[in-house]
């Protein structure tokens, strides 16, 4: 299944490397340009992107390499599973998983998600 990356995945993804500055896995540090703009790894979602009502959720979403990427987000889910509760505590880990659940409008997700994550670029 494709899913097109949209400017607000890049602005979000951008921001959830900044953020975590290495891979929430093995370590391995996030690359930055002169700029200051991450140039390695990515954003990996736990809850996948084609879910609109987590997509755009930072508690969804950790930095992770590509070795890493390709490990949790295929053969060890289970590993990537418990990483997650113990990131987020068990009982916001299940509050994550509700909101999943829920329905979110594509659109406003987009707009909302476009102001909120570039003011927060603008604070790290």
């Amino acid at each position: 299944m494709n899913i097109k990356i949209l400017a607000e995945d890049k602005l979000f993804s951008k921001y959830i490397r900044k953020r975590d500055k290495k891979c929430s896995r093995c370590g391995s540090l996030v690359q930055f340009n002169e700029k200051g703009d991450p140039v390695s790894h990515s954003a990996s979602h736990y809850i996948t992107r084609g879910n609109w009502a987590t997509r755009m959720d930072e508690w969804n979403v950790t930095t992770l390499c590509f070795p890493c990427h390709q490990k949790w987000g295929g053969d060890d889910r289970a590993e990537y599973k418990k990483f997650m509760q113990e990131w987020l505590g068990k009982a916001a880990f299940q509050n994550l998983l509700m909101r999943s659940n829920g329905s979110a409008s594509k659109r406003k997700i987009r707009i909302w998600a476009k102001a909120y994550y570039k003011e927060k670029l603008s604070k790290i």
